[in-house]
């Protein structure tokens, strides 16, 4: 009921299903920008599931969803069988929780990567506690996690540090090798691909902040120092240290580092935790964060000790996930939806271990009460995500108003504007690209290195790689950037189409004087993305 009616603006599912489709020319480039360069970001086994499926042919998006459906079952059931030999209590609560969850029914409801990830997630860790002698099934899941979504190297590391602490050295041995031919060619190929900027490489997002402030325009040269008092210049200024600076980058660098680690822990404990969880909160005040906090330290410590004493597995490979999530450069709560069953069990495990230590019946009482509650307020929330889809016309999506939120459906009715009013041979600077050559096939021109250009560089850019339409939107915060640089020039921009309900705006290249520029549009339109209606 809650699924996804249509592909929309989420760009992610639309360079699935494209990848997926390239896959049947054994290609892996994104062929929706101009150029195809090589695709880096997006690792190959969800788009090979999806080519598998049929999910990559026309029409077939409901494919993938049925897929995703099918993923998602299977990674909650391996993950129910593996946790009731650690706990029957604990995982029945878990799986209750889990099983409503709307973050985890929203992206089973989806062509979304996090179910694959999800699934091999769960087999890494039932493989290497119900097939321990089978190592090389563990080793063959933990790859597929990593190339389902690229944190999935936290399961490759965790699985080989768990081997190493087991003292399982062939296992160990054959991860090491197998691990770094593979995983190592991509991130090899990764790092050789030319376009790395942010958002669209992870390795450039992973330097995020560890080299100063990011700047669009190059800054200026410094001012030569004064010379010295007196006139003396006999006394020439020493250079630096050759050793000082590369001091300096690593302080800076650990520093930041650092300042990563120290907002992202309370950014995910008290904000993004607690909201896929959809715990109960107290508006205005801070208590309910508080009083999370205090639950998520207390019973989770708790329950990841009693679930290691069980078996290191569980611990260490959540231990190698969070740590990447706490130096990650930006904070999604998209990364911990895999791993909500996960929490779960931790809580659930933890409330059971700590109060029954008070009374054996107190114990079970309270992980039930636990699940009762996070039961309650996921299903609240499912009935209201129900209420605003049940307005959704399934059988024409993308003329309903309720199967989207407003500035996506107004995004997504530009884009029919695009396929009327522009030849097939167009190409544009547009937000969502894939998404956009999945519905219409128009490509498009690199919007993140668009954005980094000053108003003549953008233009020379636009003209050579043959770009005569630009199509600005509320759809994404980066569209701030193109309007501000499209406002220096905007007499030489003609609007042609326009939804002003939603933020979106398509230009096309003119003569000055002949028709109303852009100007007005531009400067009245506040493209910074408003908060969903919802």
């Amino acid at each position: 009921m809650l699924r996804a009616p249509a592909l929309g603006a989420g760009h992610d599912d639309a360079v699935y299903l494209l990848l997926g489709r390239g896959l049947f020319d054994l290609s892996y480039r994104s062929y929706w920008i101009v150029g195809a360069p090589t695709a880096t970001q997006y690792p190959p086994v969800y788009p090979a599931l999806l080519a598998i499926s049929g999910a990559t042919a026309p029409g077939g998006f409901p494919h993938g969803v049925a897929l995703n459906l099918l993923l998602s079952t299977a990674a909650l059931g391996i993950f129910t069988a593996l946790a009731w030999r650690w706990s029957p209590v604990a995982a029945v609560s878990a799986l209750a929780i889990a099983a409503v969850n709307p973050a985890l029914l929203g992206m089973a409801g989806r062509v979304a990567s996090e179910p694959a990830f999800g699934l091999f997630l769960y087999l890494t860790l039932w493989c290497a506690v119900v097939k321990p002698d089978r190592w090389y099934l563990g080793l063959l899941a933990a790859l597929a996690a990593a190339f389902s979504r690229s944190i999935g190297v936290a399961v490759v590391a965790g699985l080989f540090i768990y081997w190493l602490s087991q003292r399982r050295w062939r296992p160990a041995a054959w991860m090491a090798m197998v691990g770094g031919l593979t995983l190592g060619s991509w991130f090899v190929r990764a790092a050789l691909a030319p376009g790395q900027l942010p958002g669209q490489s992870y390795l450039a997002d992973a330097q995020l902040g560890l080299k100063g402030p990011q700047k669009r325009q190059r800054a200026l040269l410094p001012a030569p120092a004064p010379a010295p008092a007196g006139g003396d210049t006999t006394k020439a200024v020493q250079p630096p240290s050759t050793k000082r600076p590369v001091e300096n980058a690593l302080l800076r660098t650990v520093g930041a580092v650092l300042r990563r680690v120290r907002s992202n822990i309370s950014h995910y404990a008290t904000r993004d935790i607690p909201s896929v969880f959809f715990v109960p909160t107290l508006p205005g005040t801070i208590i309910d964060n508080v009083l999370w906090l205090v639950v998520l330290i207390g019973l989770g410590g708790a329950g990841a000790v009693a679930l290691g004493r069980a078996n290191l597995i569980g611990p260490i490979v959540a231990g190698c996930y969070f740590a990447i999530l706490f130096v990650w450069p930006y904070v999604l709560e998209r990364f911990l939806i895999p791993v909500i069953p996960m929490i779960a069990l931790v809580l659930a495990e933890g409330a059971r271990h700590a109060f029954g230590r008070i009374a054996r019946w107190l114990g079970p009482a309270t992980a039930a009460a636990i699940a009762v509650v996070l039961t309650a307020t996921g299903l609240a929330q499912d009935r209201r995500a129900f209420a605003e889809r049940a307005a959704c016309d399934r059988l024409r999506p993308y003329r309903s108003k309720g199967c989207f939120e407003r500035v996506e459906f107004g995004f997504l009715q530009v884009v029919a504007d695009v396929d009327r009013l522009t030849p097939p041979e167009a190409a544009l600077l547009t937000p969502k690209a894939a998404s956009v050559y999945y519905l219409i096939g128009r490509r498009a021109v690199g919007e993140r290195f668009a954005g980094t250009l000053d108003p003549d560089q953008l233009d020379g850019y636009l003209r050579r790689q043959g770009a005569d339409y630009v199509l600005v939107s509320q759809i994404h915060s980066d569209q701030a950037t193109i309007a501000e640089i499209l406002r220096a020039r905007c007499r030489e921009w003609q609007v042609i189409a326009s939804r002003g309900d939603g933020g979106s705006i398509l230009l096309r290249r003119g003569e000055p004087g002949v028709m109303p520029s852009a100007c007005e549009p531009l400067a009245k339109t506040n493209f910074t993305r408003p908060p969903p209606d919802r």
